[in-house]
């Protein structure tokens, strides 16, 4: 019984509900209660989703103040920003502050938060802005995984172990936002991708991605990159026919998708500069620590290990695909699915090594 069980979940990454192997009662032998169990469970999917997500929610909505280290001030700061842009107290903020007038990322939460503040107060447009990322990032991996394959919605309750992440709970408002619309990016993409000669999705997709780098420029540039190696994947049949002009369309079409977020990220990184401030070390110790994985949020050095890890399965995926490229036909799913599954497991072990 645990050996089929075990082998349907893990049949769940490699086939649509409904041709699992597992399922065929003369290779296995599972219990028909099992089989009801889960047959109610995926038959109802969306309704548990939906619980999860209210269950989600009740965190936040429980206590009256839901605390997270710079959440506070991401909320006083648009206020202020509010009151001095709407002629609020202008007197007692010219001394202190002066707008920053450049379109850079990072806006996002201000904005919205200042919005919320005109009409409830502090602490409640603060929840509210919390509750607003949830319902964004569940309902974008549901959006991102049916987009890959319809039939796997059921996956998407496993946003609830990723959702209250560690930058969440350090208040990286504008940063998790932004990985939260990475989702409906990135799914929009996936789902649309042959459309997008149509100006109007091309429009869309531009405008979910300007979106995504308005709140936080890493995870749009994620957007891109991943968006990127889709539609190389995609071109390689094209490569392979040597049919150029065909490749420069849908390059100069994503080119024209990518272009008004690409120009904010690097006029942004021109005005900050590429000097080593205010970090200390050099850019070779920079260097050093990247290859190492050791990030800005990183807490503890036994983090690095499991981020070297994924790193050498994303290379060892990578190369597969790389491989293997030529025994699959122009279909980007069967491609990429490997390294999504990968990833998604690995994903798992990680939470779990650094939550």
């Amino acid at each position: 019984m645990s050996e089929c069980r075990f082998l349907l979940i893990v049949s769940s990454f490699f086939y649509p509900f409904g041709d699992y192997p597992v399922l065929k009662r003369s290779t296995f032998s599972c219990s028909l209660p099992f089989y009801f169990y889960l047959y109610f469970i995926l038959k109802y999917e969306k309704f548990f989703f939906f619980l999860i997500v209210l269950f989600s929610a009740a965190i936040i909505i429980w206590p009256q103040y839901y605390i997270t280290g710079d959440g506070a001030s991401h909320t006083y700061n648009a206020r202020v920003l509010f009151d001095f842009v709407l002629g609020r107290n202008r007197d007692f903020y010219d001394d202190f502050f002066y707008i920053n007038r450049n379109l850079d990322p990072n806006w996002m939460s201000h904005l919205v938060l200042g919005a919320l503040q005109q009409f409830m107060p502090a602490w409640l447009a603060d929840k509210s802005f919390q509750l607003l990322y949830l319902f964004v990032f569940a309902y974008g991996l549901r959006f991102l995984i049916r987009s890959i394959n319809p039939d796997s919605g059921f996956l998407a309750f496993l946003f609830y172990p990723f959702v209250f992440n560690l930058p969440f709970q350090q208040g990286f408002y504008n940063y998790c936002l932004s990985l939260a619309l990475l989702f409906w990016a990135l799914g929009f993409f996936i789902r649309f991708r042959d459309k997008l000669p149509n100006p109007l999705f091309a429009l869309g997709q531009s405008l979910l991605l300007l979106a995504c780098t308005f709140s936080h420029g890493m995870p749009a540039i994620y957007t891109m990159m991943m968006m990127g190696l889709i539609l190389l994947f995609d071109l390689f049949p094209l490569l392979r026919q040597s049919s150029w002009k065909l490749v420069l369309i849908d390059v100069a079409r994503m080119a024209l998708i990518f272009l008004p977020s690409a120009m904010i990220i690097l006029l942004f990184l021109a005005k900050r500069g590429s000097g080593i401030e205010p970090h200390a070390w050099s850019r070779w110790k920079k260097w050093v620590e990247f290859l190492k994985m050791w990030t800005s949020q990183s807490t503890r050095s036994t983090e690095m290990y499991p981020a070297m890890a994924a790193l050498l399965l994303i290379v060892v995926s990578v190369i597969w695909m790389f491989i293997h490229f030529r025994k699959v036909q122009r279909n980007s799913q069967k491609m990429g699915f490997p390294f999504s599954r990968n990833g998604f497991v690995f994903s798992l072990f990680l939470y779990s090594m650094s939550p």
